[in-house]
């Protein structure tokens, strides 16, 4: 996982796109984007955000204020 996570910042500091030769595509996230990069065990893949839920309630819940 060290030398994945690794490559991708070397890439991203040489280049400005973290993509390379023989790595899962990271891809481009915007505003809209609710996609992480995931560096498991199993290797790195995008996909939806596991906690996307209640980190979405917990923005809701300090937009309201006291």
């Amino acid at each position: 996982m060290a030398e994945a996570t690794n490559a991708y910042w070397v890439s991203f500091a040489k280049t400005g796109d973290p993509n390379g030769p023989g790595r899962p595509a990271w891809p481009p996230c915007t505003s809209a984007c609710d996609d992480v990069f995931d560096f498991a065990n199993s290797g790195p893949k995008a996909g939806p955000d596991p906690w996307k839920v209640r980190l979405d309630l917990t923005a809701a819940a300090f937009d309201k204020g006291p």
